[in-house]
């Protein structure tokens, strides 16, 4: 997979950023960089699969046109 970074949360420092990529490969879609979950959190997902996993964003890394 290959991706390509679009921006980040307005309210970032240098590092540690939430952020989203677009993915230039076939596969398409994005890639979301954000905070882990707390087993609490965790365990009220559906379904998840082996291979998957969830972060937090803040709205703005989501809903902002790349």
């Amino acid at each position: 997979m290959q991706i390509q970074f679009q921006f980040k949360t307005a309210n970032s420092a240098i590092e540690n950023c939430p952020c989203r990529y677009r993915v230039t490969s076939a596969e398409g879609g994005y890639v979301i960089q954000g905070k882990k979950l707390s087993g609490e959190t965790r365990a009220q997902l559906r379904q998840l699969g082996l291979d998957e996993d969830a972060v937090w964003v803040p709205d703005d890394v989501i809903e902002r046109d790349a």
